[in-house]
């Protein structure tokens, strides 16, 4: 791995919205918006925005089991219903 590569890997790197929305695979305006929102966790600099990539990582997988639990809950409520269907 070359030195470029350990910097962006690097979880204690601060990011800008640019490379913080192609880490997240959204567009600056999304970003933007989730801070306006208070969505996803940032820092300011001085006037500047930026983003912990170890926070924003750990972020992500927050959001993903987030997710995976509520589609969990939704399964559970769907087969609760069709069981008071069938009964």
């Amino acid at each position: 791995m070359n030195s470029e590569s350990d910097l962006l890997l690097d979880p204690d790197r601060l990011l800008d919205v640019h490379e913080a929305a192609a880490l997240l695979i959204v567009k600056p305006g999304t970003l933007y918006s989730w801070i306006t929102r208070g969505k996803v966790p940032y820092r300011k600099v001085g006037a500047l925005v930026r983003f912990h990539r170890g926070e924003l990582m750990a972020w992500t997988v927050e959001q993903t089991q987030g997710s995976e639990q509520k589609e969990k809950a939704r399964g559970e409520r769907q087969r609760r219903a069709k069981l008071r269907m069938v009964q």
